[in-house]
């Protein structure tokens, strides 16, 4: 069958270390790929699309969310933004107030198991 490497890139890290919301649309799973991270979404974007298997249907599912947030007001998303400020700063702990290896370890760890999951390599000769 088709292998398919699952990663979250620098375009969901970034926004993360920035102190920004996200809405990340990529394989199904990432969103909860992020959670297992321990890193917290806010209630008022809605991610259900992340569980949708289908492309195409998340996909879709996914313009619906973006279009529905475009339809908040500037006074709105302050409020939210406002309300939801320790989100940001929580997320941000996760890369300044641990120590690096922690998630790097937990990165890394990933990434060596799925060389070995869909390749069959071993990491330290054909990942690293």
């Amino acid at each position: 069958g088709k292998k398919i490497v699952k990663s979250v890139t620098e375009k969901t890290w970034n926004p993360l270390l920035k102190g920004h919301f996200i809405l990340p649309f990529g394989y199904c799973g990432l969103v909860e790929t992020i959670r297992e991270y321990g890193f917290i979404l806010p209630d008022w974007i809605d991610y259900r699309y992340d569980s949708i298997e289908d492309d195409r249907e998340r996909f879709d599912r996914y313009i619906f969310c973006v279009t529905k947030l475009l339809k908040l007001t500037t006074n709105d998303l302050n409020i939210l933004f406002e309300r939801d400020l320790w989100i940001l700063e929580s997320n941000r702990r996760l890369f300044f107030d641990k120590p690096l290896d922690n998630l790097y370890n937990k990165i890394v760890k990933k990434v060596e198991y799925e060389c070995r999951f869909y390749w069959g390599w071993e990491t330290r000769k054909r990942c690293g």
